[in-house]
C-alpha cells in the first residue's frame, strides 16, 4: 500500500516539487495537497494520511497551531507530521517537537537532496524518533 501524504502549502510550486521528487522514488506515495489549514483539517479527517508535511511560513500563520490540532485528533496521532520551510529556528523547532512533529526540514533548492531527504522519510525505520535538516547555522 502506497504512503498517502498531505502537502499544506499556499505555494502550488511546492506540490510540483513533492510530486516530481515522488515519481522518482519508486512506489513511494500519493500526494494530496492543501492550501489552507482549514481546508487540510477537513481532508485530514479523510484521508488519513501517514505523513504530513506543514509549510510554516504561509501567509495565514498558525503552522504550530494547526501542529497541536492534527496531532489531537484520534485517528491521526499516529500520523507522522514534519515542519517545512525556508528557515526554522531551535526555538520553532522544539516548540514542534514539543508539540508532537517528527521534525523540522529547511527547505532545499537541490532535488537530489530533496530526494534522498524524502526517502528517508518514507522509510522511518532509517531515522532518529526526531529530525531537524538545518540548511545554515
Amino acid at each position: 500500500m502506497k504512503t498517502k501524504i498531505l502537502l499544506i502549502d499556499d505555494d502550488s510550486n511546492e506540490l510540483l516539487l513533492y510530486k516530481d521528487a515522488l515519481t522518482q522514488i519508486h512506489g513511494a506515495a500519493k500526494c494530496d495537497y492543501a492550501k489552507e489549514v482549514g481546508d487540510a483539517l477537513s481532508m485530514v479527517k479523510k484521508s488519513r494520511p501517514d505523513l504530513v508535511f506543514i509549510n510554516h511560513h504561509m501567509q495565514q500563520g498558525g503552522s504550530l497551531q494547526f501542529l497541536s490540532v492534527l496531532k489531537a485528533e484520534p485517528s491521526l496521532r499516529s500520523a507522522r507530521v514534519y515542519l517545512v520551510g525556508e528557515w526554522i529556528s531551535e526555538d520553532v523547532s522544539k516548540m514542534a517537537r514539543t508539540l508532537g512533529a517528527s521534525g523540522c526540514i529547511e527547505k532545499t533548492n537541490c532535488e537530489n537532496t530533496f530526494i534522498r531527504e524524502l526517502t528517508a522519510i518514507l522509510h522511518p525505520d532509517l531515522l532518529p524518533e526526531y529530525i531537524f535538516i538545518r540548511r545554515h547555522n
